[in-house]
């Protein structure tokens, strides 16, 4: 846990008290919780007091608000607050995860978004409240005492405010240190970025019902009901789904037509790909047709391959680019190439804009204002980063139509996304978050918008087409990954999140995959292969990975040697890090157990 921590961040003590501890003196209390081994006066924090005046009321109650465990995996709960909105949120206990989600009412379905502790009112109260069941397993007793005396001064109205503030006191100091010090002994693990935006709680998950408490311990459910787990679906056959769900009627070229990817017999069609088709084809001729998706999730969870199944449930060719930390918006558009040049190289729009002078994207995300003015020489407070790429994307065809007057002939390149966006493809982009720049995926707001536009280096004015779909396909929380930012995940249709599948299906999988007969063997190297999942993530052996490919590899590998151990060290043991000490632990503790010796 790093010195600060975003839900007690200093600004977080500036926060309105509810009542009554509105009108009582709540700063500066000359006494400690003893998990405090400083000397400084203790402040109520107001998110904190909130957490614990609803928990109170939940349980006097036993309405509205609740908070469950499932399994003794996760403690989860749901919050309202004035305004009926709800706050969910789930706990994972064994590293200290935390997942979040709002909804607002009133709702048309299930419509989820993230949870950012710090942004619109938001001062993680939700989180806290969850979290009081993972403080009162207090091994020093503090928590649960003091609570418990809380519980006594809030059914009595708090009729004593010397009394009542001293106790909440204790309580705050106790939460606070225990989760800045989390690796002592009673000290509680909540994993938030710094920035405050909490992982989300994906839509499918709380439909499907995965993390619904199956023990209730206050309250009543009202998104996370006990007991709505969704029956487990039957396979999806490849008939029912390859070429069913057509956006339009149209015809394609033999080219196209090749371009339209078939699925191998052993491809499992996950729900969340027929989920998206369903959703892409029935909102066709509404006044939003969806037409964006992200599928999020580890590495080997079938992101890629899933990105290629919309496209062949939807019956569209299906191209891809590939982000890497230098992309530039420009790479997105497409590239200006020198005509009948022998030695003439490629010309990137870039170039050319760093040859005006044009401000580049942090320029263009900083201050969008004076940006357009260096490229338009206007000054103008309305302007925003999309009419600046707008202009720009203009100033570079006006050059390159100075440049063909001159004698250099010049043509342009479409990438494969704007190849499917004028055509009425599936485009799938690749690893968004490795984008150094933030404000490069800006630059595509107006494409990904419905019947959206740009303004192409040649001058000519792309309007998507209606049958485009863009998928969008990202890891998360891996070395490299940034935070997309707001505005283009507000563009995105769906949030699909690509989970790591049971380990049941993990093995049907590679069995497919490989074609490996021995059913026993896939299954003790796959629950191995999580074993080591497991322990890299416990000793934060980070510069690796451990997942479905690396499991596939590990069974090809036994195949050809016979030897499971041996082939572990070339493959599942060699990718999980380049650590030869870490190497030397895994092998220990994960694989030895189970083969003996390994060299």
């Amino acid at each position: 846990m790093p010195a600060k921590h975003v839900l007690f961040d200093a600004k977080t003590y500036k926060g309105k008290f509810p009542k009554p501890f509105d009108e009582f003196n709540c700063s500066g209390i000359e006494i400690r919780s003893i998990y405090n081994d400083t000397m400084n006066n203790t402040n109520l924090h107001p998110a904190a007091v909130k957490a614990l005046l609803s928990y109170c009321d939940v349980m006097e109650t036993g309405t509205k608000n609740a908070t469950g465990e499932k399994d003794g995996e996760f403690v989860c709960g749901e919050l309202f607050n004035a305004d009926e909105n709800a706050t969910f949120t789930v706990l994972i206990k064994n590293d200290g995860k935390v997942m979040a989600s709002t909804v607002s009412k009133p709702v048309s379905g299930l419509n989820v978004s993230q949870y950012n502790v710090g942004a619109a009112g938001r001062s993680g109260t939700a989180v806290l409240f969850t979290a009081i069941e993972l403080f009162k397993k207090d091994p020093k007793d503090e928590f649960g005492k003091h609570f418990e005396e809380f519980y006594q001064e809030f059914k009595a109205g708090f009729t004593d405010e010397e009394k009542a503030v001293n106790i909440a006191a204790v309580l705050c100091d106790n939460m606070y240190r225990r989760v800045l010090n989390d690796s002592q002994d009673g000290g509680v693990t909540l994993e938030i970025p710094a920035t405050g935006n909490i992982p989300q709680i994906s839509q499918i998950a709380i439909e499907k019902g995965t993390y619904s408490p199956d023990s209730v311990l206050h309250g009543e459910f009202t998104y996370l009901k006990p007991g709505t787990r969704r029956k487990r679906k039957k396979r999806i056959a490849h008939k029912d789904f390859i070429g069913q769900y057509p956006l339009t009627e149209r015809s394609f070229s033999d080219i196209e037509i090749n371009m339209i990817p078939s699925l191998p017999d052993w491809y499992v069609i996950p729900t969340e790909v027929d989920n998206a088709c369903r959703h892409l084809q029935l909102t066709t001729g509404s006044n939003y047709s969806m037409r964006n998706i992200m599928l999020r999730g580890p590495a080997g969870t079938g992101k890629t391959a899933g990105a290629s199944a919309i496209a062949a449930g939807l019956g569209l060719p299906y191209v891809y680019l590939t982000c890497s930390a230098n992309t530039e918006v420009f790479d997105l558009v497409g590239q200006i190439i020198p005509k009948l040049s022998k030695d003439g190289e490629t010309v990137k729009p870039s170039d050319i804009a760093a040859s005006l002078g044009l401000p580049d994207e942090s320029d263009i995300m900083m201050d969008p204002v004076y940006a357009y003015e260096m490229i338009t020489g206007i000054s103008d407070e309305t302007k925003t980063s999309e009419d600046c790429f707008r202009e720009m994307l203009k100033r570079i065809s006006e050059e390159m139509a100075a440049i063909s007057s001159n004698g250099k002939e010049f043509e342009y390149i479409d990438t494969p996304l704007i190849q499917a966006l004028k055509n009425g493809w599936v485009c799938e982009l690749q690893e968004p978050t490795v984008i150094m720049q933030p404000g490069v995926l800006v630059g595509l707001n107006s494409l990904l918008d419905q019947c959206g536009g740009m303004m192409l280096p040649t001058g000519e004015k792309l309007v998507r087409h209606p049958d485009a779909v863009v998928v969008v396909t990202t890891n998360i929380s891996y070395e490299g990954c940034r935070n997309l930012n707001q505005s283009f995940i507000s563009r995105m249709n769906m949030i699909l999140d690509m989970d790591e599948p049971s380990l049941s299906v993990k093995v049907q999988r590679v069995k497919n995959i490989t074609g490996c007969t021995d059913k026993d063997l896939v299954q003790q190297l796959a629950e191995t292969a999580d074993k080591i999942a497991e322990f890299c993530k416990e000793m934060q052996i980070t510069d690796g990975v451990c997942g479905m490919r690396e499991l596939i590899s590990w069974v090809q590998s036994a195949m050809i040697t016979e030897d499971a151990a041996e082939s572990s060290l070339f493959t599942i043991v060699a990718a999980a890090t380049s650590d030869s000490d870490a190497r030397r632990d895994i092998i220990s503790s994960c694989l030895e157990p189970v083969f003996g010796r390994v060299a």
